[in-house]
């Protein structure tokens, strides 16, 4: 009985640690986001280099843009991994490690949560050509 408790417990607490792990990635990328914001407020250059940014992923929060732009201020297109292979183009050498890291909004029942997701440049990427 003691062995099932403790494998209960252990289960439990990698868990937990996860689940900390998860508040920390995003309170952390919440921070980045909002210190490059604050950056941009009394700066007319970087001002419009976000607004461009913002212009450029349109469907975008504020908060991820400011991410990207912080992370590649040269991005242009961007998507997942697995939305650049969708469209037949695929991560070039180490880029999977390159990612810009967003905050992805997710819905469970009623409540909203944040999830980071990793998106790519296609400047990082080699395929077939993508049509606009």
């Amino acid at each position: 009985m003691a062995n099932i408790f403790q494998a209960t417990q252990a289960r439990q607490d990698r868990r937990d640690a996860f689940v900390q792990d998860k508040k920390d990635e995003i309170a952390a990328l919440k921070e980045v986001a909002n210190e490059g914001i604050m950056q941009v407020g009394g700066n007319p250059e970087k001002l419009g280099a976000f607004l461009n940014m913002m212009v450029t992923v349109p469907s975008y929060s504020s908060r991820n843009a400011m991410l990207v732009m912080q992370k590649k201020p040269d991005a242009t297109h961007l998507e997942t991994s697995k939305g650049w292979y969708d469209v037949g183009r695929f991560l070039t050498g180490n880029e999977k490690e390159n990612g810009i890291k967003i905050l992805v909004a997710k819905q469970k029942g009623r409540k909203t949560y944040f999830d980071p997701q990793m998106v790519y440049d296609i400047s990082q990427t080699t395929g077939k050509p993508v049509k606009k």
